[in-house]
């Protein structure tokens, strides 16, 4: 029957927990790769080859002369020529005064000799014959590439979770009497 009249109320501890997730990041950059290109080259040069004959020694022991060399001979030639017929003029015409008739056969006959022709011509120097090869140049220089890779630092960041346990409240009991006073003097519990 005391089990009717008390009312009893057993409030039971409130635990929260309360958790904070850990965190996790991973940073990355992405890879560099960087490729310069610089260019070679092909260069070719030719120079032809040369002949070099030097003749004048030859023409020099035929008689051929250059053009400058026999113009300023023949103009010697030729004052020497006038200087001689002149005095050949002069010649035969004392001669002719002084002589009898025999003087102009004789004239005739020194100017219709004939005049002794060479047999041929036959070098003794040789000419100067050198020559120079060609020349071929090839230069080639080939196509540089320079590679820069750059490798991305990783950066991680982790942040450890919590975990908070507390109560929100203490346990408790409370009695609470329901039935009617059993002292009339007694103290009201209700009030």
């Amino acid at each position: 029957m005391i089990g009717q009249l008390i009312q009893v109320n057993v409030e039971k501890p409130q635990l929260q927990i309360r958790t904070t997730p850990s965190q996790f990041r991973v940073e990355r950059d992405p890879p560099k790769l960087e490729i310069e290109r610089e260019e070679g080259g092909l260069s070719i040069s030719a120079t032809p080859a040369k002949c070099i004959m030097d003749l004048s020694a030859c023409r020099a022991q035929a008689g051929v002369q250059s053009a400058c060399a026999a113009v300023s001979d023949n103009a010697q030639k030729g004052l020497e020529a006038a200087q001689e017929a002149a005095g050949e003029a002069a010649t035969e015409g004392d001669l002719l005064l002084d002589g009898g008739r025999d003087t102009l056969c004789e004239i005739a006959r020194e100017k219709s000799m004939p005049t002794p022709q060479s047999e041929g011509y036959s070098p003794y120097t040789m000419p100067d014959i050198s020559w120079q090869p060609a020349q071929l140049k090839i230069s080639y220089t080939a196509d540089t590439l320079d590679v820069h890779f750059t490798q991305p630092q990783l950066k991680i960041e982790a942040e450890a979770g919590t975990v908070r346990v507390y109560t929100a409240g203490s346990s408790s009991v409370n009695f609470t009497y329901t039935g009617e006073p059993i002292y009339p003097h007694a103290i009201d519990l209700k009030a």
